[in-house]
């Protein structure tokens, strides 16, 4: 290799599979929170489905870059007289051309291919080693992925399908069976798992912008509403039909600012669910949609508090929160502080609240700690005897993936005689939003 030649060395799994991952991020758009106002919940379920899909399909991709690479490994060295290369003939043939295998009965289908693969690496297939996972992977992975390749536009089959993908699956399921599939193949033939199975390590999607803009004189053009606008008549008729306004070209050299076109993939993407979605009635739509923003959203509640406390002797204070949602939440900012006052509290203290932007996903416990620092001997007995009492308070600032503000609080305070944290009084004690 000459001194100007550059050696690249790519992995589709795992591209293939971040990207997946990656896609599963916030939405905003630059009208903030007026833009449901304007246009609708039809955008965003547009953009919720469309980036959806992209983590269908590279999650389906992912799986099968893996295997296509691991049976031609084995195919490109089925000469060398090792066991597995003899089953390898022994099942395929000893076959000139690899590309010839996509005829093959063995290897025709990805799921006959993994099952052919485990025979080749005598290791037991997944529908026997794992039969949850291969019942994810064929119900969820693999029927979703067909759906979105090979839309069929009928009313039923359409519900149908986006209510599986959309309100009964978690965001993150379809990732999570690729990697286990994945991973379930690396665990068979005891090699370690590489870290981009479990997070990200190359790409990172920072948002979505949801793009469509207000119609002159409007209502922004709403899920379903048909476009009047005898102006844009001559649009597409699937536009005009789910309400939402084509992009508008760059003007000439005539003085006029010039516009940039506004059409990118996410855009298309939308444009191609909004339009099947138009074929359903208005109702089923609406309903299907908001379904999806609400199964999809981020939602931090509080868990715990992980440690005890000492007031003679306190240590840091932890207090666990847990996303429940399905999908990951964005933090802004967030505090937690041990406020020892006379007597006890009335109301809520104000709280300062720090920057802290961290990438929350779901079912995972973030502990918040706060070290109280030196507590004096007075104020340790005070709280002991209930003079004083001892409070922890804590607040989360986040964004769900449609890009909305949310926030949870919580107060608890110390109860000596049980040596134990209690809910504070308070209505607003715990705020979940």
């Amino acid at each position: 290799m000459t001194d100007e030649q550059v050696r690249i060395a790519y992995n589709l799994p795992h591209q293939n599979l971040e990207v997946a991952r990656a896609a599963l991020t916030s939405f905003h758009h630059p009208s903030g929170e007026g833009f449901l106002e304007t246009h609708g919940i039809g955008p965003v379920a547009g953009a919720v489905a469309a980036m959806m899909s992209i983590s269908i399909v590279y999650s389906y991709l992912a799986v099968e870059a893996f295997i296509n690479y691991q049976l031609y490994a084995i195919w490109n060295r089925r000469d060398d007289g090792s066991p597995v290369a003899g089953r390898f003939i022994a099942t395929l043939g000893s076959v000139p051309q690899f590309e010839s295998l996509k005829g093959d009965k063995h290897t025709r289908e990805l799921g006959d291919r993994i099952k052919t693969l485990c025979q080749i690496l005598a290791i037991s297939p997944p529908h026997d080693g794992a039969p949850k996972l291969w019942e994810d992977f064929k119900r969820l992975l693999e029927v979703s992925r067909h759906f979105v390749i090979h839309p069929y536009p009928d009313p039923a089959y359409f519900q149908e399908n986006m209510q599986r993908i959309s309100t009964e699956t978690k965001a993150g399921k379809f990732v999570d069976t690729a990697r286990d599939l994945i991973g379930y193949l690396h665990d068979a033939t005891h090699r370690p798992r590489p870290d981009w199975l479990a997070k990200n390590t190359l790409i990172r999607f920072r948002g979505v912008d949801v793009l469509p803009e207000p119609k002159p004189g409007g209502t922004g053009g709403a899920m379903g509403k048909a476009d009047t606008n005898k102006d844009h008549k001559a649009n597409d008729p699937k536009l005009q039909h789910a309400g939402m306004k084509p992009p508008v070209p760059p003007q000439g050299d005539n003085g006029d600012k010039k516009r940039r076109p506004r059409l990118d993939w996410v855009q298309v993407w939308m444009c191609i669910f909004t339009g099947i979605v138009a074929i359903t009635t208005i109702y089923q739509a609406q309903v299907t949609a908001k379904a999806m923003v609400s199964s999809s959203r981020a939602w931090i509640v509080f868990n715990d508090i992980g440690v005890g406390f000492d007031p003679k002797n306190p240590g840091p204070i932890q207090m666990n929160t847990v996303n429940v949602g399905h999908s990951p939440a964005i933090t802004d900012r967030m505090g937690i502080v041990l406020k020892i006052v006379p007597g006890k509290l009335t109301e809520l203290p104000p709280l300062e609240l720090q920057p802290n932007v961290t990438v929350y996903p779901p079912n995972i416990t973030l502990a918040m700690v706060a070290d109280p620092g030196v507590v004096s001997a007075e104020d340790a007995n005070c709280v002991t005897s209930g003079q004083s009492t001892a409070y922890a308070l804590g607040m989360i600032e986040y964004r769900d993936q449609f890009g909305t503000g949310r926030r949870t609080g919580f107060c608890l305070y110390y109860f000596p005689e049980r040596n134990t944290w209690l809910p504070c009084p308070f209505a607003n004690a715990f705020i979940e939003e």
